[in-house]
């Protein structure tokens, strides 16, 4: 294939960039000091909370989504653990059509609930639940009091985020778990007899619930392990044309199942996903402008 005028409109229907959002695309200012300098320049104001900015964007990358999202082809579908008022402060998702929030639980047009496609995850959560004859609002609820008796944890703090905001279906949740210090660390190697056993002791419970727990950032996240991010593709349907993007273990089967269904994966060089993959040359939010490259590069193909 020859290199398309980057000002022509490309010559297939759809091409789909489908992305994870912080590290990834945007970075707060925490992850901006864990940064290398050379690789944060040039950047831009993207979010602000009570007044002040709290994350940036490369201004490059910035400019070819902004750019790219123009096409009708062109379909931005962003993936992200945050809810739906952190993704809304954000300020290019009010032009984008379709963004998933709470790790693709939810799905908004536009700022609106797309309920059909909660009714389809709804299906696929009943389903499984029936099938393994537990229910997961009981089970997380004796993942909690397993974690705060066991650790000795009394002020753990859950934070919930329902999958759809009828209280009819609050069986259907998702978790994260702002845990002490000693589990938010994956060196193992330097970890004391009583931090493995702490994070042993965490792993067990979470296998006997068949649950998900990851730790990313300063956040212990527990969900089923029948909804993760690659349950979006409940709504992409078949066979995809683009590329996916991603930064964490999160996206691990963002990434699979995307590139199972045709898309092409890349993650930033800093990010914790390991694997045969396209990877940034550059990390921090310079990685953003190398993730829009590579996308605009298979676009204009």
């Amino acid at each position: 294939m020859t290199q398309k005028n980057m000002n022509a409109s490309p010559s297939y229907n759809d091409f789909y960039f489908i992305s994870d959002l912080d590290r990834t695309l945007i970075y707060s200012k925490r992850a901006i000091q864990e940064s290398d300098p050379e690789y944060c320049k040039n950047l831009i104001p993207i979010e602000y909370k009570d007044g002040r900015v709290i994350s940036y964007m490369n201004k490059n990358a910035y400019d070819k989504l902004q750019k790219l999202i123009q096409y009708e082809e062109f379909k931005f579908l962003p993936c992200t653990m945050r809810t739906l008022q952190q993704t809304q402060r954000i300020s290019f998702i009010k032009d984008v059509k379709y963004y998933f929030t709470d790790g693709g639980i939810n799905l908004y047009k536009k700022g609106n609930l797309c309920t059909s496609y909660g009714e389809r995850l709804l299906s696929i959560f009943h389903h499984y639940s029936y099938d393994n004859g537990y229910s997961w609002a009981k089970e997380i609820e004796e993942v909690y009091f397993e974690l705060t008796q066991k650790l000795g944890i009394s002020d753990l703090e859950i934070n919930r985020h329902f999958i759809l905001p009828d209280t009819t279906l609050e069986t259907l949740a998702f978790f994260d778990l702002r845990c002490p210090e000693i589990l938010l660390t994956n060196d193992t190697k330097n970890m004391t007899k009583e931090d493995m056993i702490t994070l042993e002791t965490v792993v067990d419970i979470l296998e006997n619930y068949h649950i998900n727990g990851c730790i990313s950032g300063r956040k212990f996240y527990v969900f089923p392990d029948f909804l993760q991010k690659n349950c979006i593709f409940a709504f992409t349907g078949g066979l995809l044309y683009g590329v996916v993007a991603g930064d964490s273990i999160f996206d691990t089967p963002l990434l699979s199942m995307g590139n199972e269904k045709g898309l092409i994966p890349i993650a930033p060089k800093h990010g914790e996903i390991s694997g045969n993959l396209p990877i940034t040359e550059r990390s921090g939010p310079a990685a953003a402008d190398d993730i829009l490259t590579f996308v605009e590069q298979k676009f204009y193909m």
